[in-house]
């Protein structure tokens, strides 16, 4: 049986690009990243975020 992190890992990836390609085009996710990047925040962390949170609202 496959642990939790060999089971997150697909997943994850799949939310890793659908962050990559929201902050390619302009709109909230871009902004909500080019602003957290000026701010200092690491850019993969960042992206990832704002998948994560924007997306689920």
């Amino acid at each position: 049986m496959l642990d939790y992190a060999a089971r997150a890992a697909p997943l994850k990836s799949v939310f890793h690009l659908g962050a990559m390609s929201a902050i390619r085009m302009e709109g909230e996710l871009r902004d909500y990243y080019q602003r957290k990047v000026m701010e200092g925040k690491n850019k993969i962390r960042t992206a990832d975020a704002a998948c994560l949170e924007r997306g689920t609202q």
